[in-house]
């Protein structure tokens, strides 16, 4: 899982303007919460629509890079024709769920500063979506694993790693859309890696 939690970490570094405390663990804030739900909301549209296979879900990977590195584009171009390629509904493709995690973001910043460290959003995220009431909500305990809880612990760290590389999508050489997708289909990856590792003789794949 640390293989998979450093991967994002090429994309830059986050910035926090001042050390600032907060009474409310990350994991209770309703707009980490968000975040992390809507993440893993679009990692389930690209399985939706590619299947969990490694494979598939590689070539979808390299396809977003070209993308991303398409030259004499513009950002939105990219978001639209990452859109059609990851299947993203209309009116909530990239621009939808960037601008939301992105302001969101933003917002924990200003809340939580030197509190964010690495260490903490992987420990916040993980006891997040290791929750009984998160995993209600997001269906996920109706998914056959022969090693669950490790499943979800894998899956987790391959969040809280997007979260950092999302964070870090304003700093790079990427547009802020075309960063996002880089780094959602980073995430789609490590999770297919989670269900390959720890669900897939169980569903029969």
């Amino acid at each position: 899982m640390r293989k998979i939690f450093l991967t994002f970490i090429m994309f830059g570094f986050i910035y926090f303007s001042k050390a600032q405390t907060s009474d409310t663990d990350l994991r209770s804030n309703p707009l980490f919460i968000e975040n992390v739900s809507k993440l893993n909301e679009v990692a389930e549209i690209i399985f939706n629509n590619y299947g969990k296979s490694k494979s598939s879900i590689l070539e979808v990977k390299r396809l977003v890079e070209e993308i991303a590195n398409s030259k004499g584009i513009s950002d939105n171009e990219k978001a639209d024709q990452m859109n059609s390629l990851l299947g993203l509904p209309q009116g909530a493709g990239i621009e939808y769920y960037a601008t939301l995690v992105n302001n969101n973001w933003n917002s924990i910043k200003l809340q939580y500063g030197t509190l964010l460290t690495d260490s903490y959003i992987k420990n916040e995220t993980e006891a997040l979506m290791e929750s009984d009431t998160y995993q209600n909500t997001s269906g996920r305990h109706a998914n056959p694993c022969r090693k669950r809880a490790l499943y979800i612990l894998c899956s987790a760290a391959a969040t809280s790693a997007a979260i950092l590389c999302h964070a870090a999508c304003t700093s790079t050489l990427f547009g802020m859309f075309a960063c996002f997708g880089l780094c959602a289909t980073g995430q789609t990856y490590a999770i297919a890696e989670c269900y390959d590792t720890y669900c897939a003789p169980l569903a029969g794949n």
